[in-house]
């Protein structure tokens, strides 16, 4: 679907399409007296610090310098100290973006949104596995924080399909559960 200079009606497509995908953060502000603006990034895929300062600041002070319309457009041009940003007009470019680990900007009243470069992927070289080795294919294996290892999978298939619900179980322990799974292989049941 392409975007339109309605906000909500785009958002209600990207939700639709992120539906159930736990760890896409979304974030709204607002812009001016009635502007909004929409930030959307996988979880643990991005680089916080990169957003808070070539994104956060520059958007806040434009507002705080009087700007209250082409915010998106004047951060592409000129404000974002950012090496990779670009226009975006379709909710699976948005989609795609958000799974590669880049920061999606949508603002109310534009018909495109941005996509900035923002990827920082865990630190942590993922070890060769052991006892389950294959003779084609990557030679990855998971490890003991889920956080990297939903990242790792989210890496192999950036496909809004991969769905993500986080759990916790048990009473004492409350240990974190992801269940993933391909929305349209799975049977519900």
């Amino acid at each position: 679907m392409q975007l339109t200079k309605n906000l909500e009606q785009n958002m209600a497509a990207i939700n639709e399409a992120l539906r159930d995908c736990g760890d896409v953060v979304q974030r709204e502000f607002r812009v001016g007296g009635n502007g909004k603006l929409v930030m959307l990034y996988a979880d643990n895929f991005v680089d916080l610090e990169a957003i808070r300062e070539s994104i956060l600041e520059t958007v806040m002070l434009d507002y705080q310098n009087g700007k209250r319309e082409g915010i998106l457009q004047s951060l592409l041009e000129e404000a974002i100290a950012i090496s990779e940003v670009r226009k975006i007009t379709t909710v699976a470019e948005i989609c795609d973006a958000v799974f590669w680990g880049d920061t999606v900007l949508l603002m109310d009243g534009n018909e495109f949104a941005l996509q900035a470069t923002t990827k920082k992927f865990p630190n942590r070289g993922v070890s060769k596995a052991e006892t389950e080795v294959v003779v084609q294919g990557p030679k990855d294996a998971f490890m003991e924080v889920m956080a990297f290892n939903i990242v790792l999978t989210r890496r192999r298939i950036r496909d809004p399909k991969l769905k993500l619900k986080r759990k916790k179980a048990g009473n004492r322990t409350k240990t974190d559960i992801a269940l993933m799974y391909m929305e349209d292989l799975v049977r519900p049941e």
